[in-house]
């Protein structure tokens, strides 16, 4: 998410897996293998959103834009709230 709220965002979704789990485990050291990719060109993002697993790398490529700033949307707040109520909306949720 662009924290200036520009309109270009993607969504990394990242999921736990269970390493106690041989099979599941052995598919998660797999997946860390793989890196995840972003390209950025304007206002497109392909692909807008992804999986990947804590410690995955995920990279931006960014060819084109007028500024982008890469961000946790759960640390902003929406547009024409405060920080704090943004927190409360996000307990919330």
């Amino acid at each position: 998410m662009d924290a200036n709220h520009g309109s270009v965002s993607g969504t990394v979704d990242v999921r736990a897996v269970d390493y106690s789990n041989q099979e599941e485990g052995e598919q998660g050291v797999q997946l860390l293998k793989q890196s995840m990719v972003f390209k950025i060109d304007g206002s497109t993002v392909t692909p807008n959103r992804v999986q990947s697993l804590p410690g995955q790398k995920v990279y931006w490529l960014v060819e084109q834009a007028d500024g982008v700033s890469i961000t946790d949307a759960q640390l902003l707040a929406p547009r024409g709230t405060t920080g704090r109520s943004a927190a409360a909306l996000t307990r919330a949720s």
